[in-house]
């Protein structure tokens, strides 16, 4: 686990949904192995072995789960709040995203509805 104060552009990338969702850009956070050990220098933190991430849900959900209960907070499940209404996580009052490799970040079409709204 690395707690980061925003996610770099270096560990995104581009990518788009499948046709069937209608083929969207999209950010994906991806860390390469060489920024995995990048995060690892500056002070993450092991958490267990893979093996705490099996579970009700998948991956990215039971690490969020795990996080929740590391900071003493009751983890309210699988739920579809957008991240600019509240964050995954409140901690100390600050609305905090819960991303596990490989998670997706925003869909272009979000922002795009996002932008509209302003």
């Amino acid at each position: 686990m690395a707690e980061v104060e925003e996610i770099m552009p270096r560990f995104m990338r581009v990518e788009h949904e499948s046709s069937k969702h209608g083929g969207s850009a999209k950010l994906q956070l991806r860390l390469t192995k060489k920024y995995q050990e990048q995060l690892m220098r500056k002070g993450a933190v092991c958490l267990g072995s893979e093996e705490i991430l099996n579970g009700e849900y998948n991956k990215g959900v039971e690490f969020e789960r795990i996080i929740n209960e590391i900071n003493g907070k009751d983890f309210r499940g699988k739920d579809n709040v957008p991240f600019y209404i509240e964050g995954d996580l409140n901690i100390n009052g600050k609305e905090v995203q819960v991303k596990f490799n490989g998670a997706q970040i925003v869909v272009e079409r979000t922002l795009k509805n996002l932008q509209k709204r302003k």
